[in-house]
């Protein structure tokens, strides 16, 4: 419990992004993830739009975990599986700041993954 406080709280001063983080499109979101080798893939959804209504679920549902956080969302190609829209948040600055995150995101039912950039 306080691990997930420590991490929630101290991501935004790690991370020295804004509490009011929204959805970064396209070049602006890269800037916004090389500032961080990690990401954590929140999600995975067969249209654009309902990865960013996902992304929205979320930041609402638990707005203490997201805040200084923004989508970036991939599209990924699956060939004959077809093409998928992964949605991705961060910056993290190594992977043990993106363990914690989806540890506290796990802790509290969300399934998450640690992606490299």
């Amino acid at each position: 419990m306080i691990l997930r406080a420590l991490a929630a709280a101290s991501l935004a001063v790690l991370l020295n992004l804004s509490a009011a983080a929204i959805l970064v499109p396209g070049a602006a979101a890269q800037q916004a993830f090389q500032k961080g080798d990690f990401a954590v893939q929140v999600g995975s959804h067969r249209k654009e739009e309902s990865a960013q209504a996902g992304w929205t679920i979320l930041t609402e549902k638990e707005p203490d975990l997201f805040a200084g956080l923004t989508l970036d969302i991939q599209r990924a190609d699956l060939g004959d599986q077809g093409i998928y829209y992964r949605m991705q948040t961060g910056p993290f600055p190594n992977k043990a700041t993106a363990d914690d995150f989806c540890f506290s995101l796990k802790a509290r039912k969300i399934s998450c993954l640690v992606i490299r950039r």
